[in-house]
């Protein structure tokens, strides 16, 4: 069995490394977290055999997610909910991590800690992070970095058949899009209905195809308007008269 992160993820699992803390001269490995919910990330699951893959999709409930620090009786605590996990291949799962932290409101500022991911006697563990100050006041200024991508990339995967999702949560997306045709259109809203959002999610990713002087569909970066949060209307705006397509995913 192996556990491992995309390449450029920035919470790798197997790094163990530690530094002293020096904000203006040294890099830090430890990544900083103020609330519990700052942190979202991807890792891959290789399995021995199908057998095993098998085995795994049964029951995949076998996947504990920890964190480790001495605060903790036994100096593990283990982190609630399930993540989304998909089968990419006969042997290989995709594992989402977006789950809220509550262990990390009862460490100090400054406190290191590092997450475990851990399937039977097997486990991994992650590259530490580090609790900072919620008041701002921390001796480190830090930014939230945040990527995605409409496709997959880079090592990441966005897009996964509806088929491949073992464990699917209600309100979960679908990478299925939803296509609507326009025609001779200056603006155009499209109702964010439930059954859109049982398919692609409270927050949809959105793009504009539009039909240039030679008859082909051309994405113009032309981006929606929600009216809220989550939206209950996609409104476009585009820029003058136009049809093409809206891929809803």
């Amino acid at each position: 069995m192996v556990i491992q992160s995309p390449k450029f993820s920035f919470v790798q699992f197997g790094e163990t490394d530690f530094v002293d803390q020096n904000c203006m001269f040294d890099f830090s490995l430890c990544l900083p977290i103020v609330t519990p919910t700052d942190v979202a990330f991807q890792f891959y699951i290789a399995l021995d055999d199908e057998v095993e893959a098998d085995a795994f999709q049964a029951d995949p409930s076998v996947l504990e997610l920890l964190m480790e620090n001495d605060t903790f009786v036994g100096g593990e605590l283990l982190i609630p909910g399930t993540p989304e996990i998909f089968k990419i291949n006969p042997i290989t799962f995709l594992v989402n991590v977006a789950l809220s932290w509550t262990g990390v409101t009862v460490l100090e500022d400054g406190q290191c800690f590092n997450l475990i991911a851990r399937i039977g006697v097997y486990e991994a563990r992650t590259n530490c992070f580090q609790k900072i100050n919620e008041d701002g006041e921390a001796d480190c200024d830090t930014a939230l970095i945040e990527y995605g991508n409409e496709e997959d990339g880079f090592g990441f995967k966005y897009c996964l058949g509806e088929g491949d999702l073992i464990i699917d949560e209600p309100g979960g997306a679908t990478c299925e899009p939803t296509l609507i045709t326009f025609t001779n259109k200056s603006i155009l809203t499209i109702p964010y209905t439930s059954t859109l959002i049982s398919k692609h999610g409270l927050i949809p990713t959105v793009q504009v195809w539009i039909y240039d002087d030679n008859g082909d569909l051309v994405n113009m970066n032309i981006r929606a308007a929600f009216d809220s949060m989550p939206p209950t209307l996609l409104k476009f705006d585009f820029g003058g008269t136009a049809s093409g397509i809206i891929k809803i995913k």
